[in-house]
């Protein structure tokens, strides 16, 4: 596996939209370099300012400070000054897989919703710094809503890759139902975020709740949730 973040398998993240997020704590090989990432979300609000999936906590100015987010509602891969925007809607309330890849060979930048190419382009140069993956936030703006199995690659995906990653999650989901605002689905805590892919980005959790979720395991089914 070349995933670099831990994937969250039967566990998602709540986000409360004011400051949860998760700080990683090691670089991520972006400077020159393809990468990928993936997330899963559902979002609680269908706000104009960004829903942060993830950024660089380094920040650092133009073809540095990556964020990848939804923007005005839709999807957005940035890298500070030259920017993808996709052309789906992202919904509130609404399970979506975003993917996001950069090729660094071939310069091509793309944005996936449920694991169709939504949007790309040939950027003007690639990201020139290695990022920290901030995980729910970009500057002073947040993620509302649950996100579950975020993954940062080292490597382009494939559209195969997506359509597998997509599908396997989307049969649990169909005859599934998350349940909001229900005490027995949001358990659990803890402030400490672990890597299992063996590369040791272990990360500090500010406030995000774990909660177990329709879509990463099928515990919660037809107004029945099962606490962790």
């Amino acid at each position: 596996m070349s995933h670099l973040v831990k994937p969250l398998f039967g566990l998602g993240y709540y986000f409360n939209g004011v400051d949860n997020h998760v700080l990683t704590s090691k670089e991520l090989p972006t400077a020159y370099h393809s990468f990928s990432a993936t997330a899963w979300i559902y979002r609680l609000s269908e706000k104009t300012s960004d829903d942060v999936i993830v950024s660089n906590s380094k920040g650092g100015g133009y073809y540095k400070h990556l964020h990848i987010v939804v923007r005005g509602n839709k999807p957005y891969f940035g890298f500070y000054g030259d920017d993808l925007r996709g052309a789906t809607y992202i919904s509130k309330e609404k399970w979506w897989f975003l993917g996001f890849t950069y090729d660094y060979e071939n310069n091509i930048r793309r944005i996936y919703v449920n694991a169709k190419v939504d949007a790309e382009d040939n950027p003007s140069q690639s990201l020139i710094d290695n990022i920290i993956a901030d995980v729910g936030k970009f500057a002073d703006l947040y993620f509302y809503g649950i996100m579950g199995e975020f993954r940062f690659y080292n490597r382009v995906l494939s559209e195969t890759e997506m359509n597998e990653m997509y599908t396997i999650r989307r049969n649990i989901l169909d005859g599934c139902e998350l349940l909001l605002g229900t005490v027995g689905l949001v358990r659990g805590g803890g402030t400490q975020w672990l890597d299992e892919s063996g590369h040791g980005n272990h990360g500090t959790v500010y406030g995000a709740i774990r909660v177990r979720c329709c879509h990463c395991n099928p515990v919660v089914r037809y107004g029945t949730a099962t606490p962790i």
